[in-house]
């Protein structure tokens, strides 16, 4: 399916459907490992909260968007001077934008095939890297950048439930003991 390195991209940065779909090349740095989110959707020209943030990427997402940009290339070679010069990393074999629509139904079909729930499937994907990073002690204000929250109660709100109590090791090394 067309949709992999968009789920590893959004499972593994928090970013919104919207803005992974409305990312451009020219605002990822395969070499620093990041890419800078600057909308919320394709067509946009702000985030949700009308903040730009940069969020970096595992090396395992960088393998997948280097492959993904190669790939590319070679849907635009096959389409010539048809190739819409628009920079969208997620887009069609003919180079037109994914559709949100489109990728949640994919996603829903894969989620199915897997005996999982299918309801909201890319924001339970944000949803559980945020919990997963706050569970192994990720500070709730780098979560909440990452995640582009408006503000660090947004954050607290959504996820302040997630593990209550302090690792040990965490507080004894925060404590310097």
């Amino acid at each position: 399916k067309r949709i992999a390195t968009l789920l590893w991209f959004v499972t593994w940065t928090g970013v919104r459907i919207g803005e992974a779909l409305a990312l451009r090349w020219d605002d990822v740095d395969l070499d620093r490992a990041t890419a800078t989110i600057r909308a919320g959707s394709v067509g946009s020209d702000r985030t949700k909260t009308g903040n730009v943030r940069s969020v970096t990427l595992i090396p395992e997402v960088v393998d997948r968007l280097t492959a993904w940009q190669k790939g590319q290339r070679l849907d635009r070679l096959k389409m010539g001077p048809g190739w819409p010069n628009n920079g969208y990393v997620f887009v069609t074999g003919s180079g037109l934008p994914m559709d949100a629509h489109n990728c949640r139904r994919d996603l829903q079909a894969i989620l199915r095939a897997q005996g999982l729930p299918t309801g909201r499937p890319w924001h339970a994907l944000r949803h559980g890297l945020a919990a997963r990073l706050l569970a192994q002690g990720l500070p709730l204000q780098v979560v909440s950048a990452m995640l582009g929250h408006s503000s660090i109660r947004v954050t607290a709100d959504t996820y302040g439930h997630v593990n209550p109590a302090v690792d040990q090791e965490l507080l004894v090394k925060v404590l310097g003991r």
